[in-house]
């Protein structure tokens, strides 16, 4: 743990922390694929003396038994070590991700490239990026930035580029050497389409109050009769999430964090904090609930109208009363694995809204105070108190979550680094 010692002060930073990226994969088959397994002659593939070669060295060599290998010295500008020249008729008009795998084995001088090249209309395009080590592209011909991309894997690193085909749709690829440096690639691939979009995972969401108007924006996905709603049903602001469920409806779940763009760190404490406003009162016999996991390794909380939860199998459940609407919150641990969902539910009938949802590691207190700061939230409304010798980390990034400017009174706060 570290002291800090803070005077009165606005401060504001982001709370959402990636930790990596997931993306969908193309559908369609490659076009082409080339692992360089064989001999060069067996391939389409042409090495340009003195800068390429056909690796077989075990520690050279990426995947497999052989890579293509380029090499260089200072003081030579354009070393090209390897090219695909014309050989694999490509569509004018579709788009199209090449991908390689490389691994730099001596710095570059300048950088290493790869160009694309043909005649369109009678005059010379080229299309390609340059590369440096550590995952750099200086340099983009035709290509915007959101289609390179270089991506960090066990060992060696992945290009990716997406283009439209033109002319005759038949290109002089290239690899090069500028400079200076020694580089293998190897596993090149062809596919129709364009470079999936990447998606941003994080392990925490600051509060999400769905103002998007766009759920597919957020960490969370509808389910059921889970849909935003506007105007008069929303807490605060344009949006919140709805949904309602009959009393026939034994178990209807209508809200859940997205997987593939939240994932819970396993074995650590979370708390989920939330708005609500019942808009059909829950039966007798009904409820809505709020569930991490699934089955006997669930952590819930039943709530409804009243200004405490139902029932609960966590330490900490809470629900304060705000009048118009009422703010909940739960810790709970995560298991073992990092595949826990938060689902919010209906049991038996009922309707509700959810809004302003934020999920942060470790225990939190529900603010003693909402809205009276205008433009910047206050720390100590969020359970931070100076001077006590506790851990206010979870406080300060509650406060943070709001997006607001941060307000902290003077005095000694604890906060974990990280």
């Amino acid at each position: 743990m570290k002291k800090l010692l803070l005077s009165t002060f606005l401060f504001m930073f982001a709370i959402m922390t990636p930790i990596g990226f997931v993306s969908a994969d193309q559908a369609a088959a490659p076009l082409h694929e080339e692992g360089f397994e064989g001999a060069i002659a067996s391939t389409l593939y042409t090495l340009n003396t003195p800068y390429g070669t056909l690796t077989k060295e075990a520690n050279q060599v990426i995947a497999g038994t052989g890579s293509i290998k380029g090499l260089s010295a200072r003081g030579t500008q354009w070393a090209e070590y390897a090219s695909l020249n014309k050989r694999v008729q490509l569509t004018a008009g579709k788009d199209y991700t090449i991908s390689f795998k490389y691994r730099i084995l001596e710095q570059e001088g300048n950088f290493f490239y790869f160009y694309m090249k043909q005649q369109v209309n009678g005059a010379d395009v080229t299309s390609g990026f340059n590369f440096k080590s550590g995952g750099t592209i200086p340099y983009r011909a035709e290509l915007a930035a959101d289609q390179v991309r270089l991506t960090e894997k066990d060992g060696y690193w992945l290009a990716e580029a997406s283009f439209k085909a033109a002319g005759d749709g038949l290109y002089n690829m290239l690899w090069g050497i500028q400079d200076g440096g020694v580089i293998v690639i190897d596993d090149v691939l062809i596919k129709e389409g364009k470079l999936p979009v990447m998606v941003n995972k994080t392990a925490a969401v600051a509060i999400e109050g769905f103002e998007s108007g766009d759920l597919t924006k957020t960490s969370f996905q509808a389910l059921g009769s889970g849909a935003l709603v506007q105007q008069a049903k929303a807490i605060q602001g344009k949006y919140a999430v709805g949904a309602s469920a009959t009393v026939q409806q034994e178990w209807h779940e209508f809200l859940a964090t997205d997987p593939a763009k939240l994932e819970l760190a396993a074995n650590t404490v979370y708390t989920v904090m939330f708005k609500y406003k019942v808009v059909q009162p829950e039966g007798q016999d009904s409820y809505f609930y709020v569930m991490a996991g699934t089955g006997d390794q669930s952590k819930a909380m039943n709530f409804g109208s009243s200004a405490a939860p139902i029932w609960t199998n966590v330490d900490a459940a809470e629900v304060a009363d705000r009048g118009t609407y009422k703010v909940a919150k739960m810790t709970f641990k995560t298991g073992s694995t990092p595949d826990m969902q938060v689902k919010w539910g209906i049991r038996k009938g009922g309707a509700i809204a959810i809004d302003d949802v934020s999920i942060v590691k470790g225990k939190a207190s529900i603010p003693t105070q909402e809205g009276p700061h205008i433009g910047y939230a206050n720390v100590v409304d969020y359970g931070a108190v100076p001077n006590d010798g506790q851990d206010d980390t979870v406080a300060f990034q509650q406060a943070i979550a709001t997006g607001k400017s941060i307000f902290v009174p003077a005095g000694v706060y604890h906060i974990e680094e990280s």
